[in-house]
C-alpha cells in the first residue's frame, strides 16, 4: 500500500480523476446539539443506529461513524469533532464512549451558538470520508435554525451538501410529529406509529431550514418524542421508520456512479473527493 504522505490516493496519483461506486461503504456523521434538553435523547442514538445497521446486515454494508457536537458548555460551544477511540471515524462499537464525552449546556446557559449549519459545514470538510462512500448526516436538534452572525447560509449549505453528495436526516422537535405521526420522508410520505415500516400518502412538510435541507438531499425527518420515549412501541416505530428511509437512501446512492478526484490535503497528503456527476451514469 501507498502511504498518504506520498501525495497519492491509494493507487491514484495527485490530480487524477476516475469514476467508481460506493462498494458497500456507508459513512455516517451524527450532529448533536449539546443542550441539556437533548441529553437523554442523545444517549439513545447509539441504540437507534445499532438497530439500523443490524437490520441491514444482509446487504453487507461497511459502516463507519463520526460525531460532531455544537452549542455545548464553554469550549464546546463551537462545532467540534468527538473522537471515537482516538479516530475521527470508527465502528459502531466505539459510539457509546464518544457520547459519554459530550458536555451538555445547562438550562441557564442556553445560548445561540447552536448553529447546526456551521457544524454541517465543518463536518463536510474535516471527516475522512472513504472514496465514493454513501454519506449520511443525522442531525439531533430541539429547535429550528437560529443563525450566528456571519454564519453559513442555508443556500450555501444546500449547495455544499449537494456537492459533497451528503444525505441529511433530522430528528427534531416538530409539533406534527407526536401521537401517531412518527415523521416523513423528503416526498412528504407519512410514517405512522401503527405501520412505521412504510410511508403512506403525502402531506406538507413542516417549515424550517433543516427540513428544507433534508428535502433537498432526499432525506427524512422524525419526531424527538419517539427517540426519547421509554415506551418500546414508540421507540420501535422510530427504529422501523428510520430503517425504511435509510435503506432507500443507501440503496439509491450505492448504485450511483461517482466522479472522484485526488486532491491535495492540508498537509500535502492525497485526499479523495467524490461527488455525483449527472452527465456520467455508468461506472
Amino acid at each position: 500500500d501507498y502511504l498518504p504522505e506520498c501525495g497519492r490516493c491509494g493507487s491514484n496519483q495527485m490530480g487524477k480523476r476516475w469514476f467508481q461506486r460506493a462498494n458497500n461503504m456507508v459513512d455516517v456523521v451524527v450532529l448533536v446539539h449539546e443542550t441539556s434538553v437533548l441529553k437523554a435523547y442523545a444517549e439513545k442514538i447509539p441504540s437507534l443506529l445499532g438497530s439500523i445497521t443490524k437490520a441491514l446486515d444482509s446487504y453487507k454494508y461497511s459502516f463507519k461513524f463520526g460525531v460532531m457536537a455544537f452549542g455545548g458548555r464553554l469550549s464546546h460551544g463551537r462545532p467540534h469533532a468527538i473522537t471515537l477511540d482516538g479516530q475521527l471515524m470508527n465502528d459502531l462499537d466505539s459510539l457509546d464512549s464518544a457520547f459519554e464525552h459530550l458536555k451538555f449546556a445547562g438550562e441557564e446557559s442556553e445560548n445561540d451558538t447552536g448553529d447546526a449549519l456551521e457544524a454541517m459545514a465543518k463536518a463536510a470538510y474535516v471527516y475522512p470520508f472513504r472514496p465514493a462512500a454513501t454519506k449520511i448526516f443525522l442531525l439531533l436538534t430541539s429547535k429550528e435554525h437560529s443563525a450566528l452572525v456571519h454564519a453559513v447560509t442555508v443556500d450555501s449549505m444546500g449547495k455544499l451538501l449537494e456537492a459533497k453528495d451528503i444525505t441529511l436526516n433530522v430528528i427534531g422537535k416538530y409539533r406534527k410529529y407526536s401521537g401517531e405521526v412518527v415523521g416523513q420522508d423528503y416526498r412528504g410520505r407519512v410514517f405512522y406509529r401503527k405501520k412505521p415500516e412504510t410511508g403512506t400518502g403525502a402531506a406538507p412538510l413542516p417549515d424550517g431550514e433543516y427540513v428544507s435541507l433534508m428535502k433537498g438531499t432526499q432525506g427524512s425527518v422524525f419526531g424527538l418524542p419517539f427517540l426519547g420515549s421509554k415506551n418500546k412501541d414508540k421507540f420501535g416505530a422510530l427504529q422501523l421508520a428510520s430503517l425504511s428511509t435509510w435503506r432507500e437512501q443507501i440503496k439509491r446512492d450505492q448504485v450511483t456512479c461517482k466522479e472522484c478526484f485526488c486532491a491535495r490535503g492540508d498537509s500535502g497528503q492525497g485526499k479523495t473527493v467524490c461527488k455525483v456527476n449527472s452527465f456520467h451514469q455508468k461506472c
